[in-house]
């Protein structure tokens, strides 16, 4: 069967694939730099339809070789399944067929213009034919093979084009191997026409530090490569040349090999696609209209970023993972887990600090194994739903978020195997879910937390009173955390234990103190702890109570079960 695709775009009738995915689309669109029309494949988000208002970012994908669109190394049952099981937000995939025999850059004899026809003619071409939502900030670039080479090319050479870019294995020569290997010296005259400056000036290393202004702070990158890939030592070197240049790039070197085709790992091809939602313009926190909230550039290892999409808030939402170092066997029912909610005087990349602490105590055989997963956002409302519903925090991150995450990675599963931990209005939050969900959390760890009461709650955090709890003293009485722990004590006695961690110097120990007294009052089981000379910021009390913390968290999410 032959299909006609609507015309003012250029998008023009298209030959048939013989072998067809069955979620894919072929299309074309009539290049006027080559006279004739190019073939490129969508594959729409689940459900799409043209008729509709709603708009979706895009991932443009290079393969390895041109027009290898049967055995793609990212397979299009593979996106859709993410996308339904809300591990991804509805996107389109472009699958380009054409340039990657000239590593999609305009090649010297002009009779493969990979480069100008893809960012001048392809995307205006996909833009205007669907609906996408067409600004860098939405779109991604991502490719294996020459594919890689070419998506962090186009990356960095047209800053104001693309958001974010990764490479699997790309094959990034540098200008002097191009002109001297006997291996590339075809590809040396036919692409570069011989001409070493024409080679240099193509690679992502000369073009990165010439776009850095524009790059810094506003593009990511990612380099994925397998440890005994053949271009290992020049990923390394492009890696070295980005960070040189103060450029946000994820490293990722993974045992499995990396070739075209359907031996992309899975999980490796997953991970790349959760990096290329996380900076897509329309990522947040779960913060209402807040900004999303990014992890630093440089992660320690077994650090990573993901995303679960919520359709609460239709939008995806970060969370980053860290997992028990390699030779840590998972149990048979997955690694115990512990959940952080982050606070006002606590930068959000503190993971950085709360991961090295676990990772060293787990080494040293100082704890027993558990995994971290930072959430992110919840501080703008106080972790929880507000008094009129429009920032459902809480039901994000109990009904969506964490179950999500414990179905992908097997974790928690029981309150004996899952903790929360929580700064500042983090520790409001973990106060109020470990009194309020007593059948999802069995211990909490409270640091420098902020509890006002009704009395100064309108003086001490004005804003919140208005957005949160709508200047409600009922709603207030009725969601706040020592009513809740008073009101289900007696089923919180047998099944949770506390830990409360407070400056000496801090605002905050006030509220601290009177959340123990309140506890041990309650008889609930309760570790406090005053760190003598530390005022209110989490960085300084977490370096005084750190491995103390971790010590606590792993005897109380690797308890027996009641």
């Amino acid at each position: 069967m032959v299909l006609i695709f609507w015309g003012a775009s250029g998008i023009v009738r298209a030959a048939p694939d013989p072998q067809p995915h069955p979620q894919a689309e072929r299309h074309a669109y009539t290049s006027r730099i080559l006279g004739r029309p190019v073939p490129f494949e969508v594959l729409p988000p689940p459900g799409y339809s043209p008729d509709a208002t709603n708009r979706f970012p895009v991932l443009y994908w290079l393969p390895d070789q041109s027009g290898d669109s049967n055995r793609p190394a990212l397979p299009p049952a593979q996106v859709h399944q993410a996308i339904l099981d809300r591990t991804l937000p509805p996107l389109f995939v472009v699958y380009v067929l054409y340039g990657a025999e000239a590593f999609y850059t305009d090649a010297a004899s002009g009779l493969i213009p990979a480069a100008t026809t893809l960012v001048h003619e392809l995307i205006p071409a996909v833009d205007r034919s669907f609906r996408t939502l067409p600004d860098r900030d939405n779109r991604a670039i991502q490719g294996i093979g020459r594919g890689g080479f070419g998506a962090v090319r186009f990356a960095v050479a047209h800053p104001e084009t693309f958001g974010s870019a990764a490479s699997y294995s790309g094959p990034f020569h540098a200008a002097q191997a191009w002109a001297n290997q006997p291996a590339l010296r075809e590809d040396f005259r036919e692409i570069f026409g011989s001409q070493f400056e024409r080679a240099a000036t193509n690679q992502p290393a000369f073009l990165a530090p010439l776009h850095q202004a524009k790059l810094r702070n506003r593009s990511r990158l990612r380099l994925v490569v397998g440890h005994q890939d053949r271009w290992l030592a020049e990923n390394r070197a492009l890696r070295d040349v980005l960070r040189q240049n103060r450029l946000a790039v994820e490293w990722d070197e993974i045992r499995e090999p990396i070739t075209d085709g359907p031996s992309l790992p899975a999980e490796a091809a997953l991970e790349g696609l959760e990096f290329a939602v996380s900076w897509l313009g329309t990522a947040r926190s779960t913060d209402r209209d807040g900004p999303w909230v990014n992890p630093p550039s440089t992660l320690p290892p077994r650090l990573r970023h993901h995303v679960v999409y919520s359709t609460l808030l239709e939008r995806p939402v970060g969370y980053s993972l860290y997992l028990p170092p390699i030779p840590a066997k998972p149990p048979t029912n997955g690694w115990p887990v512990v959940y952080h909610l982050h606070g006002r005087d606590e930068d959000e990349g503190r993971h950085l600090e709360t991961t090295g602490y676990l990772d060293v105590a787990l080494r040293l055989g100082e704890t027993q194994p558990f995994a971290w997963v930072w959430l992110y956002g919840g501080r703008g409302s106080w972790f929880m739903d507000s008094a009129e519903g429009r920032v459902p925090t809480e039901s994000v991150l109990l009904e969506e978020v964490i179950p999500q995450i414990e179905a992908r990675w097997n974790l928690g599963g029981s309150p004996a195997r899952r903790a929360v931990d929580g700064w500042g209005m983090g520790g409001f939050g973990a106060a109020r879910y470990a009194a309020h969900h007593a059948a999802i959390f069995g211990a909490a760890v409270i640091h420098n937390p902020v509890l006002p009461t009704l009395a100064s709650l309108p003086s001490r955090f004005p804003d919140a009173w208005m957005s949160v709890f709508n200047t409600n003293p009922t709603f207030f009485s009725q969601t706040e955390p020592f009513r809740l722990l008073t009101q289900h004590a007696d089923a919180l006695r047998p099944l949770i234990r506390f830990r409360i961690v407070a400056g000496e110097r801090s605002p905050s120990l006030v509220d601290a103190r009177r959340l123990r007294d309140h506890l041990q009052e309650l008889r609930l089981t309760t570790e406090f702890e005053e760190v003598q000379g530390v005022a209110g910021t989490g960085p300084d009390l977490f370096r005084q109570t750190g491995l103390r913390d971790v010590q606590f968290l792993g005897k109380a999410v690797n308890r027996p079960e009641p």
